[in-house]
């Protein structure tokens, strides 16, 4: 993907791509599965007029982060656990992001996690935070 572009899947979606290095993280192929889910949500979940995904990464000796960003409703304070799937409202109702909650739990397994904040000014910003490993 360019900088900045339209997803053939996606065509009412801008997709702004940042800072992408050039390392390594404690993860699998499995990863891209993960970050398909929360880029496909910050989409899915999208009610701006213009609908707008921004990626970046950060890295230091340790630790890898990548944040994917949106500009959507945001998630309502209390709700996190129900969307990442975590949490059911009851037993008949069953949480709401099956698809989150592979990313949580995947997450988990590269001792790793994932965090979830408001963007400023309106939306959600989800953090991987993977550990940094050497090149194989």
């Amino acid at each position: 993907m360019t900088p900045e572009e339209k997803s053939p899947s996606s065509p009412h979606a801008t997709f702004v791509v940042d800072d992408v290095l050039d390392v390594y993280a404690a993860a699998n192929s499995a990863l891209a599965k993960a970050f398909e889910a929360v880029l496909e949500n910050a989409v899915e979940h999208n009610d701006a007029e213009a609908p707008r995904v921004e990626v970046s990464m950060a890295a230091d000796e340790r630790n890898v982060e990548a944040v994917v960003a949106d500009n959507g409703p945001g998630i309502a304070e209390g709700e996190l656990d129900l969307v990442l799937g975590l949490e059911e409202p009851d037993q008949v109702r069953h949480g709401q992001g099956i698809d989150l909650f592979f990313v949580s739990e995947l997450m988990a397994e590269y001792s790793g996690r994932i965090t979830v904040e408001p963007n400023d000014p309106r939306g959600t910003a989800f953090t991987f935070h993977l550990r940094r490993q050497s090149a194989p």
